[in-house]
């Protein structure tokens, strides 16, 4: 039996199931998804990044705003983030002037993060802890 082509074509059975159910981000291959960074801000002991950015999958999902924690010596690799994810829903509420969800973070120290964010958007990801850092959300009414 051929299991490569089992194995794509369950994926693109499930895609479409995602798809159908209105799950952000169908990826078959994530060299099609870009990212685009909004901020980086380094850890107050320089050991980490986080990094805010928006995720682009092309023409059949939305953008995303995601966030990810990396070593400080890493690129931001061409995946979603680690920490959290967000997108708009289907009304533009908790957006800011460039139509993106809002979503700001803040280092309160070297192993604590807050995100804060717009209610009303759509999360998808929200991690309390990550590599020893915790994380804590915070959200307001914009």
């Amino acid at each position: 039996m051929r299991t490569g082509h089992s194995s794509s074509l369950a994926s693109l059975i499930a895609c479409f199931v995602v798809l159908a159910v209105g799950t952000p981000a169908c990826i078959f291959d994530a060299d099609s998804c870009g990212n685009n960074v909004l901020s980086e801000l380094p850890s107050p002991d320089a050991s980490r990044r986080a990094v805010l950015f928006v995720r682009n999958c092309g023409a059949t999902t939305r953008f995303s705003t995601q966030l990810a924690l990396i070593s400080s010596g890493r690129s931001l690799p061409n995946e979603g983030g680690n920490v959290f994810v967000a997108e708009t829903g289907y009304e533009p509420t908790g957006v800011d002037d460039s139509g993106r969800p809002a979503v700001a973070v803040q280092w309160v120290s070297a192993d604590e993060l807050r995100v804060t964010y717009a209610e009303g958007i759509r999360v998808f990801r929200k991690e309390l802890e990550l590599a020893g850092v915790g994380i804590s959300y915070v959200t307001f009414n914009p």
